[in-house]
């Protein structure tokens, strides 16, 4: 890389997987991320959700002592999930939604209620 020439105002230039800073006065390297963070060893698994028997096919690094024969033929790693998107409500359209006309109804009756109580207590502080 060559350097660039400028008055003290540092320059950015992307180089490999680092940041390069460079002044008049020498270079600094700035990393965008720790090294070996990620693990190395993804490979073709079978992802089966347990409550419907669905399975799909994807990398990933999970650790899993089970295998399954995909559609493929071959044998791959496989994991059980308990739910997935092929079961959860929010994916499958069955979600349910709360009473929220019911919450609202309550909380009306309560303030009645509190409101009559007040009004009894102040009707009854002006007879005495």
């Amino acid at each position: 890389m060559e350097a660039r020439k400028g008055r003290g105002v540092p320059c950015a230039v992307r180089h490999e997987n680092a940041l390069v800073l460079e002044f008049v006065t020498g270079i600094v390297h700035i990393p965008f991320m720790k090294a070996d963070t990620h693990p190395k060893n993804y490979r073709l698994m079978v992802f089966r959700d347990s409550a419907s028997g669905e399975s799909f096919l994807t990398k990933s690094c999970a650790s899993t002592p089970l295998t399954a024969t995909w559609e493929d033929g071959k044998e791959y790693p496989l994991y059980l999930m308990g739910i997935s998107g092929f079961t959860h409500p929010f994916y499958t359209g069955q979600q349910k939604f709360v009473d929220t006309a019911g919450r609202v109804d309550k909380f009306q009756q309560r303030a009645a209620r509190t409101a009559e109580m007040q009004a009894a207590k102040a009707s009854g502080k002006k007879k005495a």
